[in-house]
């Protein structure tokens, strides 16, 4: 059966008025409301920080270190801390655990270009010691690749 006139809305749709800026940002703040570092944790993370000045980059060796990475992440070895049962705190900023990084190189290691494992060998091997002491050198295989896996042949 056709219509002979269109359907035609009686009232206006009602649109929900969206939540004030303040409020919102209020809400966000709860949500991310983070833990306070110690006087002795700050210490600890500037400490971490400064020990890359004056170093370059170990990826591209080009320009200057800005920014120290944690090799193995921090939500990590949160996590392994609480099922193994080492004190989360001083692996944190554990010095074995850095890398130091450009600005660029780091945002390309967390955006789909990982750091080779070769690299890490030739850089930090010392990561691959507080891993195994740590017993999560399960990590380190899922995080960097092996840029040449076992049975291929380099060229």
């Amino acid at each position: 059966m056709k219509r002979s006139e269109p359907l035609r809305r009686t009232e206006p749709l009602k649109r929900s008025e969206p939540p004030q800026r303040a409020e919102a940002l209020k809400r966000s703040a709860i949500r991310r409301k983070r833990r306070r570092q110690s006087p002795h944790e700050a210490e600890a993370a500037a400490r971490w920080h400064r020990g890359i000045m004056g170093l370059t980059c170990v990826r591209c060796r080009r320009k200057p270190a800005t920014d120290a990475h944690h090799i193995i992440r921090e939500q990590v070895l949160k996590r392994e801390a609480f099922r193994r049962g080492f004190v989360f705190e001083l692996m944190r900023w554990h010095v074995d655990n850095r890398l130091a990084l450009c600005r660029q190189c780091h945002e390309d290691h967390h955006h789909g270009k990982p750091i080779s494992r070769e690299l890490l060998w030739r850089c930090a091997p010392r990561v691959f010691a507080f891993a195994r002491r740590l017993h999560i050198e399960h990590v380190l295989e899922r995080e960097y690749p092996d840029t040449n896996p076992k049975g291929a042949t380099a060229p």
